[in-house]
């Protein structure tokens, strides 16, 4: 009788010790070993084949931003022509400003017309508080369609979610699911609430500055006109490798988020076996690659606005050269040489901003990719 304690203390004992050696083994199994740095960079097996872009998609960046937003846009025909309005005065009057120069420089301080310089003066006083005054309105209309756009996107999306088949949940990891309410509807957001004037202001400007230049003069026109084939080369090349980084990094944005989300719902098992160190291991090798991703986006992104800074610069010092040698020997006046010259600055600004936006709508276009899977 007395061994009889020991006996079952040793029978009772026996399963659970089995038991925890299952649970231990199955957690092993769900928990991967930390790669070897050899095989960083591996493609995992788990992992989905990249689609990879075209050329015309990745030079159409603007033009899927822009199928994708328009269906949503219609329903706000009224808003949206509030914008274009607004849009179209502020263009007017940014062009009225160079051209006003040649007017005071020729006509009222060349020949000190006091009268020609009051109303110069006066057109462009009172062409300034309209235009800050419509500036302001349109720019409260665009935040509105802006925030409705989004928030349509943001149903649908949540829409496309519930009619999706259970075997979907069963196979794709909640991480990235999520991801497309978080990451990618961030970079679809900024695409959006920036689109009128980093977008699309300025290219009404570039155009109305095109026709001013023109105008001006046509030789220094046809000069300066050569900033659009040598702008575009840096993009033409550039811009299919950075939309192409830029997927790759949501890719990995969405595996971290799902390996964070399972872990934490792990957290039990983790704790109860030790299993941090490989926990860590694992998110370490998923981290890697995102860093890796990150860093190649950031700079594709970025090069693809550099070399068209890099190209205006030097266009536009021979355009200065041409125009000066053009206002000494007569050939264009000095009213005509300082409109141009701030009528090219305008241009150069304006690619400059749409440059700028380039790498947002990228990211735009990578993110709806995403969200359409």
């Amino acid at each position: 009788m007395a061994t009889t304690p020991d006996t079952d203390k040793a029978g009772s004992g026996k399963p659970l010790d089995d038991e925890a050696a299952r649970l231990a083994a199955t957690a092993q199994a769900d928990m991967p070993l930390p790669p070897e740095p050899d095989d960083i960079d591996d493609e995992d097996d788990d992992d989905e084949d990249l689609v990879a872009y075209t050329a015309s998609e990745a030079a159409g960046a603007f033009a899927t931003l822009w199928r994708f937003t328009w269906p949503h846009l219609r329903n706000y025909k009224t808003w949206l022509s509030f914008v274009a309005i607004g849009l179209f005065i502020e263009t007017l009057f940014n062009v009225i400003m160079p051209l006003s120069l040649k007017f005071l420089i020729d006509d009222a301080l060349g020949e000190e017309d006091f009268q020609a310089l009051y109303t110069i003066l006066g057109v462009l006083a009172a062409a300034g508080i309209i235009t800050s005054i419509v500036a302001v309105w349109y720019e409260r209309w665009d935040a509105r369609l802006a925030a409705a756009v989004i928030s349509d996107v943001r149903s649908r999306l949540f829409e496309h979610v519930q009619n999706l088949p259970a075997a979907f949940f069963g196979r794709t990891k909640r991480g990235e699911i999520l991801s497309r309410f978080s990451v990618d509807m961030a970079g679809y957001e900024s695409s959006v609430k920036h689109f009128a004037n980093s977008a699309m202001l300025p290219f009404l400007e570039l155009i109305a500055g095109i026709g001013l230049m023109i105008w001006l003069n046509w030789q220094l026109a046809a000069v300066a006109l050569l900033i659009f084939p040598i702008t575009l080369i840096g993009p033409r090349i550039l811009t299919p490798k950075a939309v192409q980084a830029n997927y790759e990094q949501k890719v990995n944005e969405s595996a971290i988020l799902g390996v964070v989300q399972e872990n934490v719902a792990a957290q039990m098992v983790v704790k109860a076996f030790g299993l941090q160190r490989k926990a860590f291991g694992w998110f370490s090798f998923r981290n890697n690659a995102a860093r890796r991703s990150m860093a190649d986006a950031t700079f594709l992104s970025t090069m693809v606005e550099r070399t068209v800074t890099v190209s205006v610069l030097l266009l536009h010092l021979i355009v200065l050269a041409i125009g000066a040698y053009l206002a000494t020997i007569g050939k264009i006046s000095i009213g005509t040489f300082v409109t141009f010259e701030s009528a090219f600055w305008e241009i150069t600004y304006n690619i400059a901003h749409l440059m700028h936006f380039i790498p947002v709508a990228i990211q735009a276009a990578a993110a709806m990719r995403h969200m359409e899977e």
